[in-house]
């Protein structure tokens, strides 16, 4: 059965919104901030490779393999597990 009014011109939209919070535990707090921070760092780590080899080709996918290396001192030690290590961090 369809909804739709028989002239579409007077169909009357309605919207609605909703607003969630998070309210973590201090350990999930923590965890958030440090995958925040990780991203962040990578974020700013590739903006900085990107400038860096502006022009000079195959030189970014040289920072993209080294970025696991950097990832992993940001989470801690942890082993990063990103797209071409075969797993997911979460």
């Amino acid at each position: 059965m369809s909804m739709q009014p028989a002239n579409p011109q007077t169909a009357t939209v309605i919207r609605r919104a909703y607003r969630l919070t998070l309210d973590p535990s201090p350990q999930q707090a923590q965890k958030l901030s440090q995958w925040a921070g990780a991203a962040r760092y990578a974020y700013n780590h590739m903006i900085a490779a990107k400038q860096a080899s502006h022009g000079t080709a195959g030189a970014a996918i040289e920072h993209c393999v080294l970025l696991e290396d950097a990832l992993t001192a940001a989470l801690g030690g942890a082993p990063y597990q990103g797209a071409h290590s075969g797993g997911s961090p979460w």
